[in-house]
C-alpha cells in the first residue's frame, strides 16, 4: 500500500494564515516620527502603546502626540522615582517646614498627561468607524455562511 504525500499547507489554511498574520506583525515597526530620539525605556513604552492599535490605524499627527505622550510618561515616571527617595516635607531656605516642590511637579505632568492622552483615544480599535465597519462585514459574512449551512443539532 502506497504512503500518502503530505499535503503542503494552502494559502487559505489556519495555520498559514497565522504564519502571515505573525509575519506582517513582525515587519510592522512603527518608528517615532522624523525619527526624534528615544532613549531605551522611553522605545518600550512607545512600542507598549503602539500595539494598542494596528499598525495602519496610526497616522502621523498622532504619532507626534504618541511621541509627546511617551516622553511626559518618562518624565513623569523619573519624578516619581527621585520623589519617592525624598521626604515629602522640606524646608525653605529659613527653615520653614514646607511640602515637597516635587509633589507639585508631579501633579502637574499628571494631569498633562491625561490631557495628552485624549486626543490619542488609545481604545479607539472599539470605537473607529474603520474597525466597527470590519467587524460587522466579518460578522456579516459569517452570518451568511452559517445561514447557508444545515444545522445538524435541529436535523
Amino acid at each position: 500500500m502506497k504512503e500518502r504525500k503530505k499535503q503542503k499547507a494552502g494559502k487559505n489554511s489556519i495555520n498559514k494564515k497565522v504564519e502571515m498574520i505573525n509575519q506582517a506583525l513582525a515587519s510592522t515597526e512603527i518608528v517615532p516620527p522624523c525619527n526624534l530620539p528615544l532613549n531605551e525605556f522611553e522605545q518600550e513604552l512607545w512600542n507598549t502603546f503602539i500595539g494598542s492599535r494596528q499598525p495602519n490605524d496610526w497616522n502621523q499627527a498622532h504619532l507626534i502626540l504618541l511621541y509627546n505622550f511617551v516622553k511626559t510618561q518618562s518624565e513623569l515616571l523619573d519624578e516619581r522615582r527621585i520623589y519617592e527617595t525624598e521626604s515629602s516635607i522640606s524646608s525653605s531656605e529659613r527653615g520653614t517646614p514646607i511640602a515637597n516642590p516635587r509633589s507639585r511637579i508631579i501633579a502637574d505632568l499628571s494631569r498633562l498627561l491625561v490631557s495628552q492622552a485624549k486626543p490619542l483615544a488609545l481604545d479607539l480599535s472599539s470605537t473607529d468607524i474603520k474597525t466597527v465597519k470590519s467587524q460587522s462585514k466579518d460578522y456579516d459574512e459569517v452570518k451568511s455562511k452559517m445561514a447557508k449551512k444545515p444545522n445538524k443539532l435541529l436535523a
